[in-house]
């Protein structure tokens, strides 16, 4: 009879703590919404966002793009809320997340738990122009 209460009090422990906290599932790409490409080894974090913590942020979990852009972060999260941010570099111009068809331009995105999420994030990368100026000055004309 021990056994039994200890493995129905052992269950009903599991299945409180798994209603305290719901998955976190974000899947997506960082990619050039111009062209299409992807890009490769961006930083995501999976943030949990609480009061008295430096800066209200305290990063849970790091994942990196693939050679195509793609991510996925899977989590088991807390009470607390959430949120992703890309960790861009400087030859990047970061526009903001794609979701549900509705773009956010902040750098943070809140998540909603429970629910599978998909959203790209578009940056734009820096060109880099070369200009060749040629000047001919003809010395015979002054120009006062």
């Amino acid at each position: 009879m021990k056994k039994i209460l200890t493995i129905f009090t052992t269950m009903l422990l599991l299945h409180s703590c798994t209603k305290l906290g719901k998955n976190i599932t974000v899947t997506g790409r960082v990619l050039n919404p111009i062209t299409g490409k992807g890009f490769e080894g961006i930083e995501l974090q999976l943030q949990k966002v609480g009061k008295g913590l430096p800066a209200g942020y305290k990063s849970v979990k790091e994942v990196y793009t693939d050679a195509d852009g793609y991510f996925e972060i899977n989590h088991l999260g807390g009470v607390e809320g959430y949120s992703v941010m890309a960790q861009t570099t400087s030859e990047q111009y970061r526009l903001g997340w794609l979701v549900d068809g509705e773009y956010k331009v902040n750098d943070q995105l809140s998540v909603t738990k429970g629910k599978k999420m998909n959203v790209d994030y578009h940056a734009v990368g820096y060109g880099k122009v070369k200009i060749n100026v040629k000047y001919r000055v003809n010395p015979s004309k002054q120009i006062f």
